[in-house]
C-alpha cells in the first residue's frame, strides 16, 4: 500500500471508529411460566435495563410485542429459542410488569372467561383505553397484538392465534346478608 493510500484512509470518518469484540448489553432475568401445548414450563427471560419503547425496563410483553419470530429463554441452565407462535400463555408475577398506561381516554376494565383451544380456561380482567367510538371488548381484541394482556393474580399474556373464545362475565357482586333469603330470621321477643 502507499503512503498516500494510507493518508487517505486514516482521513476517512470511518478510521476513528473503535471496533469492540465481546459487547454485551446487561440484561435482568425474569422468572416465567410459558403454557405450550398443555405444558406449563418454567423459564428465564431477559430484558434490558432501558426499554426502547417506554420508561423504565423491558419487560415480557415487549418481548412478545417484538418482531421476532422466537422467543428466547433459560430452562434448567439450556438456551431455547422458542417460537412465539407455540406459546399459548405466558405468565409473569404482577410486580414484574409495569402497570399500562392510560391516555386521555378514560379507562375500561372487561372481566372475561378465556377459553383456549385446549379447552384449558383462564378467568381475569381485561384493561385498555380507547376512543369511546372503538371501546367495545371487540375493539379491543381485534386491534391488539400477537398477545393480550389478562390481569390474574398476576399478568397472563394470551397469544391471539390460541384463544377460541372471550366471554364477558359479570363482576361478583357482594351479598348483602341482611336481604339474603336463605338467612333465618329469628322473631323478637
Amino acid at each position: 500500500m502507499l503512503q498516500s493510500e494510507v493518508n487517505t484512509w486514516r482521513s476517512l470518518p470511518c478510521a476513528n471508529i473503535v471496533w469492540v469484540r465481546d459487547f454485551k448489553i446487561p440484561k435482568h432475568p425474569i422468572p416465567v411460566q410459558l403454557l405450550i401445548g398443555d405444558k406449563v414450563r418454567e423459564c428465564m427471560v431477559f430484558v434490558v435495563p432501558i426499554s426502547a419503547s417506554h420508561d423504565g425496563s423491558e419487560d415480557l410483553s415487549d418481548l412478545l410485542k417484538s418482531e421476532d419470530t422466537y422467543l428466547p429463554v433459560e430452562e434448567n441452565g439450556s438456551h431455547l429459542c422458542i417460537p412465539k407462535e407455540a406459546i399459548a400463555v405466558a405468565w409473569v408475577e404482577s410486580g414484574l410488569h409495569p402497570p399500562e398506561m392510560t391516555g386521555v381516554v378514560s379507562s375500561t376494565e372487561k372481566r372475561v372467561l378465556v377459553t383456549l383451544h385446549s379447552g384449558r380456561q383462564l378467568r381475569g380482567a381485561v384493561r385498555y383505553s380507547r376512543h369511546p367510538d372503538s371501546s367495545r371488548l371487540v375493539d379491543y381484541l381485534n386491534a391488539s397484538a400477537e398477545f393480550f394482556t389478562l390481569h390474574q393474580d398476576r399478568i397472563a399474556f394470551v397469544n391471539r392465534k390460541h384463544a377460541r373464545s372471550v366471554k364477558r362475565t359479570r363482576n361478583p357482586k357482594r351479598r348483602n346478608r341482611a336481604a339474603d333469603p336463605r338467612r333465618e330470621r329469628k322473631p323478637a321477643r
